[in-house]
């Protein structure tokens, strides 16, 4: 072990060397496994910026098996704040790790709010370009939706992001689909409903074979903004496959029913239906949505 960690020490330089200790770090995860009650003593003879590469390692390792919560976020939160983006750009899969395993400790401990500014650091970090989209910005709009910082969420989503480069930053579709979630329920939570609608389309016209739980979800918060925003619903994208058609009839009853009892323009009728499936609305919270529908109602938009 004081081995691989004078390694670490004497190879984060230049582009050769890292890659010789990338090479290494590699080979030798094993090591890490074994000495997991020193890992905590051994990053803290590690710089987080100018060992980045082994600091990664390390705390990718403690994701994966079971550690004190409070001293992982600790480590993480001083490790985004200053680790080196060259460096972890040679592994954004366990960087990719990391943040994920630091999202859900923070939520688990009921310190999202503790996580908004770290995780925008791990975006500015892992990011090759300002356009592109990370698996950090879908840990991003979840803190802040958990701690309720819609704002923030807003804020980092006003540039639209299109751009996604799978080998520099680990990003996988279901990280795009839930940026675009994620992203919609920030907007709908500041009333953004046009933009919200957009960002919901993203996900339903996303190519599957089976629609994900994501795709399902965004279809029934699809159905309420659409409501807020002009009263109806225009139905699915043009570009949505006939598999989520037939899966939003199956698994979105409930909202097709409240969009058919709007349309009526019957409070009485649609006050039947969101009772009728008021358990429904509260399991994924779209009791609010529900509620702004019928405020709505009373007060259409010109």
């Amino acid at each position: 072990m004081e081995k691989l960690i004078s390694q670490i020490q004497a190879l984060s330089g230049d582009e050769a060397d890292l890659k010789q200790l990338h090479t290494l770090l590699s080979k030798s995860e094993e090591v890490f496994f074994k000495h997991l009650p020193a890992l905590d003593e051994v990053l803290t003879l590690l710089d987080p910026q100018t060992h980045s590469l082994g600091v990664v390692f390390i705390l990718a390792v403690k994701a994966v098996v079971s550690v004190d919560p409070k001293i992982f976020i600790q480590q993480c939160i001083q490790f985004f704040r200053t680790c080196s983006p060259a460096q972890i750009r040679l592994e954004p899969k366990k960087f990719k790790l990391v943040c994920a395993k630091f999202t859900e400790y923070c939520i688990q401990t009921k310190q999202a709010i503790r996580a908004v500014k770290p995780l925008k650091w791990a975006i500015m970090r892992i990011q090759p370009v300002v356009d592109h989209i990370t698996p950090q910005h879908a840990n991003f709009l979840q803190v802040c939706i958990v701690s309720k910082c819609y704002k923030a969420g807003v804020q980092q989503i006003e540039k639209d992001l299109y751009e996604v480069d799978a080998k520099a930053t680990a990003c996988a579709p279901r990280d795009v689909l839930l940026y675009f979630y994620y992203g919609a329920i920030c907007l709908i939570a500041v009333k953004q409903w046009k933009r919200a609608i957009n960002f919901l389309q993203q996900v339903l016209s996303a190519p599957a074979v089976v629609p994900s739980v994501i795709m399902i979800e965004a279809y029934k918060k699809f159905v309420l903004a659409s409501l807020m925003e002009s009263g109806s619903v225009s139905g699915l994208p043009r570009h949505a496959t006939a598999s989520l058609q037939r899966h939003v009839k199956a698994g979105c009853s409930a909202y097709e029913e409240f969009n058919t009892s709007y349309s009526t323009k019957s409070v009485s009728d649609l006050h039947k239906c969101a009772l009728s499936h008021h358990d429904a609305f509260v399991k994924v919270r779209s009791i609010y949505l529900v509620n702004e529908c019928f405020w709505r109602m009373h007060s259409p938009l010109k």
